[in-house]
């Protein structure tokens, strides 16, 4: 393919592929417009939380595809064709099994996710084989990777906080525990029978050492 083709194509491609998906996507809204007006009688609580789920559908498949289109340049193939016909056809599936059991719209919405996640893996896949995407990949990459991973990163740190907690008590648990063990000490070496008795024979010896000194100053002076 010649250079002149290539950006040809790349230039066209962004609108040709929007104008097409815009087409799809508004005939499904108003298909889903249409079949709550005339089923809207019989709906309940569950109903109207699927239409409100239906309506979400429409806009995200739209914005995941504007997304693509607009960030990323890839040389469509048949596949690019044919993707959004079918997600198309599988969202007709959700709309028309609104009015119906829940288990129906259920089994119709796995299919439109089975379908948009192959249009995504579509997306991808071609628009690797061009460099100038790389950058936008890997943005989207490691971004992805950073949701993943932030459920195992709280878990993690949450595990770690009582181990830095415990960490940063044992100081003040350790000077407390030296604290108690230096008045245990005190206390049984103050309250101990050989202090006691030491303290008491102490006291014994000082009225008589007082009766010895006053008797001596007395002799002196009766000797003068």
């Amino acid at each position: 393919m010649s250079a002149q083709i290539r950006a040809r194509i790349e230039g066209q491609f962004t609108a040709t592929y929007l104008t097409v998906l815009s087409v799809i996507q508004s005939v499904v809204f108003g298909f889903l417009a249409i079949t709550i007006y005339e089923a809207h009688g019989g709906f309940d609580l569950p109903h109207w939380l699927l239409s409100a789920a239906t309506f979400m559908m429409v806009v995200a498949i739209w914005h995941e595809f504007m997304m693509g289109a607009t960030s990323l340049i890839w040389i469509p193939s048949l596949a690019d064709s044919i993707l959004p016909f079918l997600l198309g056809a599988a969202e007709f599936l959700v709309v028309a099994a609104l009015p119906g059991a829940i288990s129906r719209w259920c089994g119709s919405m796995a299919i439109v996710s089975l379908m948009m996640a192959a249009a995504h893996l579509n997306m991808v896949w071609r628009a690797r084989k061009d460099p100038a995407n790389l950058p936008v990949l890997r943005a989207f990459l490691s971004l992805s990777a950073a949701w993943s991973l932030a459920p195992s990163l709280s878990r993690a740190a949450a595990r770690r906080a009582p181990s830095s907690s415990a960490r940063s008590t044992s100081p003040s648990a350790s000077a407390a525990a030296r604290l108690s063990r230096a008045c245990t000490q005190a206390s049984t070496t103050a309250g101990s029978p050989a202090t006691r008795s030491s303290s008491a024979t102490k006291r014994a010896r000082e009225p008589s050492t007082r009766g010895v000194r006053h008797s001596a100053s007395r002799c002196s002076r009766d000797s003068g």
